[in-house]
């Protein structure tokens, strides 16, 4: 341990000699202070013309994932400067030979490794230092702060900053070019944003692809959540990027196959994926929501509802090639299973399936103006071809209506929510903005297979407004109409239509 600490001292010590990291720590500092004052501004233009004060500016300062607040600013700054702050950690001494010394020195690959990257995380100290002072200054004028939530995504970042850290490690050790390293780091990183959208067709190759996708988990964090599944993906690459760099310099000092390399590199890859897929398990998810309002977790009234869901309960959706209104690709399964989090966090077994399929009316005069001379299998592979997808993914009505009954729906996009005792409804997407449901119709349609619901009765004889006209003065869009979010039998009521006579 003492190696260790005193090789990272020796590495903290020679990043403030090198004017990169004088460089890269005065870049950070002026572009936070930006990103900060410019919010801050945004604020003061807006209470100078609307009047008001800054009580939501927390949220929007430190949480908003669309890109305006700051801590998803400064994510996108960590990938950009963590290259050039981690190139020259290991290839630095390859160049300049200074590694052999280490090599004769008393001290394992391990000691290298592990103070080269204590170095990096004291350095990252300073760097984060910089942050708690916006925290603090924030704290200072925003009434009702949420200090352990803003903490919370601070602590995300940090680390999000020592995986950064791991990785550019690792690249460093692979060439003695820091600028090779450098563009190695930012390849890597750009994959492993991009890897949750691929091979997401195939089941199990799906769940390690989306898990290994680094652009989210930072996400979780600054949202106001600590969940072990994402504490636990930091932990886990970067102590394999770690594992990966110690094994390049014992290679580097013993004679070795390249199948026993190549083994080795294989077999600690296998461990940190099967730690993944058994931390990632929702069984096994612990979640703490450090929000002041638990606005990452359901409200008291679908908990209830939730607890009242006892036995199995399974949930597939769907998918129309064809569908109108709202569609995904077998490519988004992960992202659209996201949105049941909350509700699989306090029933973890909820069971999630995907079907695929096509159908269309063949008759219609827009089918046969959009496929003309056509049969529905070649449409299909016509349409599939449109989307970018494989039709073989795909499979006829046909092998589906004995299962379930889509005609209601009009064969959109749509859930069936099954309990294991039978009961049986469905949750839909709306014609608006959002189109997909939240947790008001999510609660709404459980509420349907746990209990009974009242029920509103509507006259409509006499020349009454009817639920199901389509009139101007009927009352379809407010009761019974499946498209429209508020209708009351999407969110939560049975309607019926009372005649006098």
């Amino acid at each position: 341990m003492r190696a260790i600490y005193k090789i990272a001292r020796l590495e903290l010590s020679n990043l403030f000699y090198s004017p990169i990291a004088w460089l890269v720590l005065i870049l950070f500092v002026f572009m936070t202070a930006m990103n900060f004052t410019d919010v801050l501004w945004g604020y003061a233009r807006s209470q100078e013309f609307r009047g008001g004060g800054l009580s939501d500016l927390s949220r929007t300062l430190f949480f908003d994932m669309t890109g305006r607040g700051l801590w998803p600013k400064v994510t996108n700054l960590l990938y950009m400067i963590m290259p050039l702050l981690t190139m020259g950690l290991i290839s630095q001494e390859f160049s300049r030979g200074s590694i052999k010394l280490l090599f004769v020195a008393p001290i394992t690959s391990r000691h290298i490794v592990l103070g080269k990257f204590l170095g990096m995380l004291m350095y990252g100290v300073v760097m984060f230092v910089v942050l708690l002072v916006y925290v603090v200054l924030a704290g200072c004028w925003i009434e009702s702060f949420d200090w352990a939530a803003v903490l919370t995504g601070l602590l995300g970042l940090y680390l999000l900053f020592a995986t950064y850290a791991a990785i550019g490690l690792f690249m460093s050790t692979l060439t003695s070019y820091p600028i090779v390293a450098a563009i190695y780091m930012l390849a890597l990183l750009t994959f492993l944003r991009f890897v949750s959208g691929l091979w997401q067709e195939y089941t199990f190759v799906r769940e390690i692809t989306y898990w290994l996708a680094l652009d989210r988990r930072a996400g979780t964090f600054i949202n106001g959540m600590i969940c072990s599944e994402d504490f636990l993906y930091f932990v886990i690459m970067t102590t394999m990027f770690l594992g990966f760099a110690v094994l390049k310099l014992q290679f580097i000092r013993e004679r070795r196959s390249l199948l026993s390399k190549v083994g080795r590199f294989l077999g600690v890859f296998v461990i940190a994926m099967l730690l993944g897929y058994v931390t990632s398990r929702p069984m096994l998810r612990l979640y703490y929501d450090s929000t002041h309002t638990k606005s990452n977790t359901l409200t008291q009234a679908s908990q209830d509802i939730v607890s009242k869901l006892d036995g199995g309960l399974k949930i597939t959706t769907y998918v129309n090639l064809f569908g109108s209104v709202y569609n995904i690709t077998p490519a988004k399964v992960m992202t659209d299973i996201a949105r049941y989090n909350s509700y699989i966090r306090f029933k973890p077994e909820i069971e999630m399936d995907y079907v695929f399929y096509y159908y269309t009316d063949t008759t219609d005069g827009y089918f046969q103006q959009r496929f003309p001379h056509k049969t529905l299998k070649e449409a299909a592979k016509e349409m599939a071809k449109f989307q970018g997808v494989n039709v073989n993914k795909y499979v006829p009505l046909s092998k589906i209506d004995t299962e379930v009954d889509l005609r209601d729906e009009a064969y959109r996009f749509v859930a069936l929510l099954e309990r294991e005792s039978g009961e049986k409804t469905f949750l839909r997407v709306f014609q608006d903005a959002q189109r997909v449901p939240f947790e008001t119709e999510i609660s709404a349609a459980l509420k349907r297979i746990t209990m009974k619901l009242p029920t509103v009765g509507f006259l409509s004889d006499h020349r009454a407004r009817t639920i199901t006209g389509d009139r101007n003065r009927d009352y379809s869009y407010m009761v019974s109409e499946k498209l429209f979010r508020t209708a009351l039998i999407n969110q939560g009521f049975d309607v019926a239509d009372v005649k006098l006579t």
